[in-house]
């Protein structure tokens, strides 16, 4: 809950979604007046007088930018992100799944989503399919390669039986991912 002062009601404290370039204004201070705006906001998040929601869309952008554009260790990224995270007017969807995949983050070489998903899938308990384990298995979490096992699950008895059961759904989606996204791309390949 944000501080409020004496007889403030709980609607007179703002809350705002911050979009990923004012953390980063706020973290790297490189576009000095955008910088002081992002720093002024923190300093009232800081104080209470104002809520910030992020979400893990910004929190992953914010990691990508960080680690590939601006190249600032791991261990400084998760660092200064965690201490953001943990502010108590400071809300995430999923405050200790973010701060584990943080954790996990500045410990290992995998990659920021890869984290989230360890760190969800730790969470709760369930494995998360992939088709490179590389990161899973360092990261020590269940999880399933898209093999052979599944390969059945695609069959021409299973496609009638999901689209049985979803009606349209089964093949709309699989219409587009096979005809319209290769036709596009088709048309991206010749235009070049």
């Amino acid at each position: 809950m944000p501080r409020r002062r004496k007889g403030e009601s709980r609607a007179a404290v703002p809350l705002h979604l911050p979009d990923t370039n004012v953390i980063l204004r706020f973290l790297i201070g490189d576009d000095e007046p955008k910088a002081a705006r992002a720093t002024a906001l923190m300093e009232r998040v800081e104080r209470g007088e104002e809520w910030i929601e992020l979400a893990d869309e910004v929190v992953t952008e914010t990691v990508w930018t960080l680690e590939s554009f601006y190249k600032v260790p791991r261990a400084e990224t998760a660092q200064k992100l965690a201490g953001l995270v943990s502010l108590p007017a400071v809300r995430v969807a999923s405050r200790d799944v973010v701060l584990q995949a943080l954790h996990l983050y500045a410990s290992s070489g995998a990659d920021f989503v890869d984290c989230l998903l360890a760190a969800r899938s730790r969470e709760r308990g369930f494995p998360v399919y992939a088709f490179d384990e590389t990161d899973f298995k360092r990261l020590n979490v269940s999880w399933e390669g898209l093999g052979k096992r599944l390969a059945g699950r695609h069959d021409p008895g299973h496609a009638a039986s999901a689209a049985g059961e979803f009606p349209g759904i089964y093949s709309r989606a699989r219409g587009w991912s096979r005809c319209a996204f290769l036709s596009h791309s088709r048309s991206r390949s010749h235009a070049v």
